[in-house]
Protein backbone atom coordinates (compact mmCIF):
# COMPACT_ATOMS: atom_id res chain seq x y z
CA UNK A 1 0.00 0.00 0.00
CA UNK A 2 3.06 2.42 0.50
CA UNK A 3 4.02 1.80 -2.27
CA UNK A 4 1.05 2.20 -4.25
CA UNK A 5 0.45 5.79 -2.31
CA UNK A 6 4.58 6.38 -3.71
CA UNK A 7 6.38 6.00 -0.53
CA UNK A 8 9.53 4.03 -0.18
CA UNK A 9 8.59 2.19 2.68
CA UNK A 10 5.51 1.75 5.35
CA UNK A 11 7.51 3.13 7.82
CA UNK A 12 7.82 6.27 6.03
CA UNK A 13 3.94 6.37 5.03
CA UNK A 14 3.25 5.89 8.34
CA UNK A 15 5.08 8.64 9.63
CA UNK A 16 3.07 11.25 7.13
CA UNK A 17 -0.37 9.77 7.50
CA UNK A 18 -1.69 10.16 11.14
CA UNK A 19 -5.21 8.27 10.30
CA UNK A 20 -6.71 6.44 7.48
CA UNK A 21 -9.08 9.66 7.03
CA UNK A 22 -6.53 11.95 5.39
CA UNK A 23 -6.35 9.04 2.63
CA UNK A 24 -9.68 9.75 1.15
CA UNK A 25 -9.19 12.17 -1.87
CA UNK A 26 -13.37 12.74 -1.91
CA UNK A 27 -14.58 14.32 1.86
CA UNK A 28 -17.78 12.71 1.59
CA UNK A 29 -16.02 8.91 1.16
CA UNK A 30 -15.07 8.07 4.63
CA UNK A 31 -18.82 8.68 5.69
CA UNK A 32 -19.92 6.87 2.92
CA UNK A 33 -17.78 3.72 4.02
CA UNK A 34 -19.02 4.16 7.56
CA UNK A 35 -22.34 4.53 6.54
CA UNK A 36 -22.63 1.13 4.69
CA UNK A 37 -20.71 -0.42 7.24
CA UNK A 38 -23.75 0.92 9.92
CA UNK A 39 -26.57 -0.25 7.34
CA UNK A 40 -25.83 -3.25 6.45
CA UNK A 41 -22.61 -5.10 8.89
CA UNK A 42 -20.40 -4.84 5.34
CA UNK A 43 -19.06 -3.37 2.27
CA UNK A 44 -19.06 -4.77 -1.37
CA UNK A 45 -17.45 -3.05 -4.64
CA UNK A 46 -17.41 0.35 -3.15
CA UNK A 47 -15.27 2.27 -5.02
CA UNK A 48 -12.96 5.00 -3.31
CA UNK A 49 -10.33 7.58 -4.84
CA UNK A 50 -7.67 7.65 -2.06
CA UNK A 51 -4.32 9.89 -2.38
CA UNK A 52 -1.39 10.92 -0.47
CA UNK A 53 1.63 11.11 -2.86
CA UNK A 54 -0.14 9.44 -6.10
CA UNK A 55 -3.73 9.35 -6.64
CA UNK A 56 -5.23 5.38 -6.66
CA UNK A 57 -9.00 4.31 -7.34
CA UNK A 58 -9.50 1.06 -4.84
CA UNK A 59 -12.32 -1.20 -5.20
CA UNK A 60 -13.32 -1.87 -1.29
CA UNK A 61 -14.38 -4.29 0.59
CA UNK A 62 -14.69 -4.39 4.34
CA UNK A 63 -16.58 -5.67 7.40
CA UNK A 64 -16.61 -4.82 11.30
CA UNK A 65 -14.60 -7.10 13.60
CA UNK A 66 -15.09 -5.82 16.74
CA UNK A 67 -14.07 -2.81 18.87
CA UNK A 68 -10.57 -1.25 19.55
CA UNK A 69 -9.01 -1.05 22.60
CA UNK A 70 -11.04 2.63 22.47
CA UNK A 71 -14.56 2.12 22.44
CA UNK A 72 -14.96 5.08 19.08
CA UNK A 73 -12.31 2.89 16.72
CA UNK A 74 -13.58 0.14 14.90
CA UNK A 75 -11.27 -2.64 14.26
CA UNK A 76 -12.34 -3.74 10.67
CA UNK A 77 -11.55 -6.58 8.22
CA UNK A 78 -11.44 -5.63 4.54
CA UNK A 79 -9.27 -5.81 0.98
CA UNK A 80 -9.02 -3.74 -1.67
CA UNK A 81 -8.02 -3.54 -5.16
CA UNK A 82 -5.97 -1.29 -6.77
CA UNK A 83 -8.38 -0.44 -10.04
CA UNK A 84 -7.04 2.98 -11.25
CA UNK A 85 -5.17 1.41 -14.56
CA UNK A 86 -9.21 0.07 -15.24
CA UNK A 87 -10.52 3.22 -14.36
CA UNK A 88 -7.56 5.03 -16.44
CA UNK A 89 -8.93 2.51 -19.47
CA UNK A 90 -12.77 3.07 -19.03
CA UNK A 91 -11.79 7.02 -19.13
CA UNK A 92 -9.68 6.65 -22.50
CA UNK A 93 -12.36 4.32 -23.77
CA UNK A 94 -15.01 7.22 -22.82
CA UNK A 95 -13.06 9.81 -24.35
CA UNK A 96 -12.21 7.87 -27.68
CA UNK A 97 -16.27 7.22 -28.27
CA UNK A 98 -16.81 10.87 -27.47
CA UNK A 99 -14.60 11.45 -30.14
CA UNK A 100 -15.64 9.28 -32.71
CA UNK A 101 -19.22 10.72 -32.34
CA UNK A 102 -18.35 13.57 -32.47
CA UNK A 103 -16.25 12.92 -36.01
CA UNK A 104 -19.50 11.45 -37.27
CA UNK A 105 -21.24 14.54 -36.31
CA UNK A 106 -19.20 16.63 -38.28
CA UNK A 107 -19.68 13.81 -41.15
CA UNK A 108 -23.21 14.76 -41.34
CA UNK A 109 -22.89 17.89 -41.21
CA UNK A 110 -20.40 18.40 -43.53
CA UNK A 111 -22.65 16.39 -46.14
CA UNK A 112 -25.77 17.87 -45.22
CA UNK A 113 -23.93 22.08 -45.86
CA UNK A 114 -22.00 20.56 -48.50
CA UNK A 115 -25.36 19.54 -50.37
CA UNK A 116 -26.65 23.37 -49.13
CA UNK A 117 -23.83 24.80 -50.95
CA UNK A 118 -23.55 23.26 -54.06
CA UNK A 119 -27.09 24.22 -55.05
CA UNK A 120 -26.90 27.60 -54.91
CA UNK A 121 -23.76 28.03 -56.49
CA UNK A 122 -24.53 25.57 -59.61
CA UNK A 123 -27.07 28.49 -60.07
CA UNK A 124 -24.99 31.44 -59.69
CA UNK A 125 -22.35 29.61 -62.11
CA UNK A 126 -24.99 29.12 -64.56
CA UNK A 127 -26.20 32.51 -64.65
CA UNK A 128 -22.97 33.87 -65.03
CA UNK A 129 -22.23 31.27 -68.20
CA UNK A 130 -25.08 33.13 -69.53
CA UNK A 131 -24.37 36.43 -68.66
CA UNK A 132 -20.26 35.47 -70.38
CA UNK A 133 -22.73 35.09 -73.51
CA UNK A 134 -23.70 38.76 -73.68
CA UNK A 135 -21.84 40.40 -76.35
CA UNK A 136 -22.68 44.09 -74.91
CA UNK A 137 -20.09 43.05 -71.60
CA UNK A 138 -17.53 45.17 -71.61
CA UNK A 139 -13.38 43.63 -70.72
CA UNK A 140 -13.68 44.28 -67.09
CA UNK A 141 -17.39 42.98 -66.84
CA UNK A 142 -15.95 39.58 -68.37
CA UNK A 143 -12.96 39.86 -65.98
CA UNK A 144 -15.23 39.67 -63.14
CA UNK A 145 -17.48 36.97 -64.86
CA UNK A 146 -14.28 34.68 -65.48
CA UNK A 147 -13.13 35.52 -61.15
CA UNK A 148 -16.72 34.14 -60.39
CA UNK A 149 -16.81 31.44 -62.82
CA UNK A 150 -12.86 30.47 -61.28
CA UNK A 151 -14.52 30.98 -57.66
CA UNK A 152 -17.12 28.99 -57.49
CA UNK A 153 -15.50 25.77 -59.10
CA UNK A 154 -13.07 26.00 -56.66
CA UNK A 155 -16.41 26.04 -54.25
CA UNK A 156 -17.96 23.09 -55.94
CA UNK A 157 -14.50 21.09 -56.04
CA UNK A 158 -14.36 21.86 -52.39
CA UNK A 159 -18.08 21.00 -51.58
CA UNK A 160 -17.38 17.70 -53.89
CA UNK A 161 -14.59 16.40 -51.29
CA UNK A 162 -16.57 16.98 -48.46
Amino acid sequence: MARAFGYASPGEMMAEVKSTGELYAEPGDRGRLLQLLTQSGRVENLELKLHRRAARYYGAGQRPLGQGRRRAHALLRGSGLDVTEQKRIAELQLEKARAEAANRAKGVFLANISHEIRTPLNAILGFAQLMGRDEALSAAQRDRLRVIGRSGGHLLAISATS
